[in-house]
């Protein structure tokens, strides 16, 4: 909207147009790795683990489709639960680290193994992983109080999110050598098993599948909300704009995002997504 009003429809759409395909190529990732993390409990064959992926997009869709107050409620629970692992793999590894102070400075050394060659690569993957509090301005015709919310959220969000990345990281890193985290699709697994055994592993893996189901909830609804104020605005096909008669939510947007992304979780490299 602000680009449109700014520099014309034609640059509007181009800003509008890529950020809706990087928030439906982002939604797929976390199918991908919640299938990974699944993979602790039960063993799944190729064709599972894609029914797995798909059975994930579609009952987040349906979430966002019924409500969006449903879907907000949903999002906070599944925010506070994925907190709680993170934090007792924080603290508790952090007091771990400490007990084997010589383990983990060599876990931590050297600080840059093979140099900084592949430094901006490693930079895009974790901006990647930050980006998403953008998608917070999208939903404000739904939100209450939305220019006092809206900054609200977003800087306490930005920080909560920060802090645990932050620590979460140097925790893994400290206590899992970095040759073993190469080889792994599941590195919150490797450090809960190397700090409370098999039942960190458990609850780690637990965790990092409400982690994954949360960021793709919000990114859903958010990414819905941009189709639909694009094709109001004549951006896109007017249909992306249907809101249903019952529940008030555009989920012509939502069933077309969510078809995609179940098409992308086909794709098996993340870092390509």
């Amino acid at each position: 909207a602000y680009v449109s009003r700014a520099f014309g429809p034609l640059p509007g759409f181009l800003a509008g147009w890529s950020m809706w395909i990087a928030e439906m190529t982002a939604m797929p990732v976390f199918a991908i790795a919640f299938s990974a993390y699944l993979g602790h409990f039960v063993a799944l064959d190729n064709v599972a683990t894609h029914a797995v992926r798909v059975g994930f997009l579609a009952v987040l869709t349906l979430v966002n489709v019924v409500s969006v107050r449903t879907a907000g409620r949903v999002n906070d629970a599944l925010t506070v639960l994925k907190l709680l692992p993170l934090f007792l793999l924080v603290a508790l590894g952090l007091g771990y680290a400490a007990m084997h102070l010589d383990a983990t400075r060599a876990n931590l050394e050297p600080f840059a193994p093979f140099g900084f060659a592949e430094f901006p690569t490693a930079l895009m993957l974790i901006f990647w992983a930050y980006v998403g509090f953008e998608l917070s301005t999208v939903p404000a015709a739904e939100v209450r109080d939305p220019r006092r919310t809206i900054p609200r959220g977003i800087w306490v969000g930005m920080l909560i999110v920060t802090s645990f990345y932050l620590v979460t990281n140097f925790v893994v890193t400290a206590v899992v050598p970095y040759e073993e985290l190469m080889g792994s699709s599941t590195p919150l697994i490797l450090a809960g098993t190397a700090i409370f055994g098999a039942t960190g592993a458990a609850v780690m893996a637990a965790g990092a599948m409400i982690s994954v189901s949360g960021s793709d909830e919000s990114d859903m609804l958010g990414a819905s909300r941009l189709a639909y104020a694009m094709a109001a605005d004549g951006l896109l096909p007017h249909g992306l704009a249907s809101l249903h008669r019952r529940f008030r939510t555009p989920y012509v947007a939502l069933i077309a995002q969510g078809t995609i992304a179940a098409a992308l979780s086909f794709v098996d490299v993340l870092s390509s997504l």
